[in-house]
């Protein structure tokens, strides 16, 4: 059974549009335009998500973000703000939301802190969702038969008769795995294939080849696709690269969900230690920055201007089971650890650079296609004493 999934905001247009592309993502849909109607429609639903604008009259989203998380924590609740008004976001994050999108909202951003709810939701009710199939076959025989098998494995499968009509479908519903016959009236499965990679990258796909089609074949995985298989078709290798492409679908996912997690948090202690000092003492007041340094699971590294380090909290001493007293090549090869490579003398400049910076400046170092380094200037407290430093984000390929 699909997540329901309730829009809340108080522009019809952005509401609708919000509504649609939800839908297409495959959630069932419930809208409210006022944060009163969107409360009570919360108790008459009972959603598992809840995406819902800041700035609406009367009572704004993080009111209603409060009142939700105070009934059902597990709900998991993604704001919607104007660009710049990171105040609304920091004090939703204090309250238990999950992600926000900035408006105007990109299907890709939307679709993202979806999939992020949604493997929420499923962890704590244990809900299994099936993978959708789609199926891209002129042959009607050949494309009955092969709906017939995968649904025996308990996915659900859609088909098309054609390359136009695959597109289509693919257009206005989530798809996870296309098996695509090269040889197709209309649009044949390379055009299909590039016009579906076009709209969004989150599948896999299978090309059918015939004969003589293996250069298009070939073609094909260089266009992205997983793998191909020649006609006629063996039904159970079929089925097993279907399992290896939905198990590289999920990696794949996976890890897109921890780098905006991480890149989320990121962002709020930037915004945090750009506003305020960050406090040695886990007893002050103004604790939260330190707590979030200390809980985030990357390697975060706390320096001053003489490149000693004051922090080093505990997922960089627990993967590298080091503990850093300053940052020199010893501290350097250390990363290696986390599946880093970075040269003292390229982290020094950074930091030199940022040094020269106010609070909230942010230099980026990257070191690998999901690894880099954050530095950001800030102020540190120690027994009353403040001091200029740095924090470096540590985002490893195996951290």
């Amino acid at each position: 059974m699909p997540c329901k999934v309730l829009v809340i905001d108080d522009d019809p247009i952005t509401m609708e549009l919000m509504a649609a592309m939800v839908s297409r993502e495959g959630f069932d849909v419930f809208q409210a335009q006022s944060a009163s109607d969107g409360l009570k429609m919360f108790y008459e639903v009972s959603p598992s998500i809840v995406i819902c604008d800041y700035r609406m009259p009367v009572t704004d989203g993080l009111e209603v973000l409060k009142q939700i998380k105070h009934e059902k924590p597990e709900v998991q609740v993604i704001l919607m703000t104007a660009e710049g008004n990171f105040d609304a976001v920091i004090g939703a994050f204090h309250l238990g939301a999950l992600d926000y999108l900035q408006k105007p909202i990109g299907e890709q951003e939307l679709s993202l802190a979806l999939r992020r709810a949604q493997e929420k939701v499923l962890e704590n009710t244990g809900v299994r969702v099936k993978p959708v199939i789609l199926i891209a076959e002129d042959e009607s025989d050949v494309r009955r038969r092969l709906v017939r098998i995968l649904e025996d494995e308990d996915w659900d499968v859609v088909a098309a008769e054609d390359g136009q009509y695959a597109v289509d479908l693919f257009s206005n519903q989530r798809i996870d795995i296309c098996i695509l016959d090269i040889s197709m009236p209309r649009k044949d499965g390379l055009q299909a294939l590039h016009e579906m990679r076009e709209k969004t990258t989150d599948f896999e796909s299978i090309i059918l080849t015939g004969h003589g089609d293996e250069q298009e074949a070939i073609q094909a995985l260089r266009d992205g696709a997983f793998s191909f298989l020649k006609k006629p078709i063996d039904v159970d290798e079929l089925v097993a690269v279907i399992h290896k492409a939905l198990e590289k679908l999920m990696m794949s996912q996976a890890l897109k969900y921890r780098t905006r997690e991480l890149q989320l948090k990121n962002e709020l202690i930037s915004q945090i230690i750009s506003k305020e000092k960050v406090e040695a003492d886990k007893t002050s007041p103004n604790k939260y920055a330190l707590m979030m340094i200390d809980a985030i699971p990357v390697g975060l590294i706390v320096v001053n201007v003489d490149l000693k380090v004051l922090l080093a909290n505990e997922h960089y001493s627990r993967v590298t089971k080091e503990n850093p007293m300053t940052i020199d090549d010893v501290f350097c090869k250390s990363l290696s650890a986390m599946g880093m490579e970075m040269s003292h003398e390229k982290l020094t400049k950074a930091l030199e650079s940022v040094f020269s910076t106010s609070p909230g400046s942010v230099e980026t170092i990257d070191t690998g296609t999901y690894s880099y380094a954050l530095i950001t200037r800030m102020v540190y407290v120690d027994k009353g004493k403040e001091v200029d430093a740095a924090l470096i984000t540590l985002r490893g390929e195996r951290s």
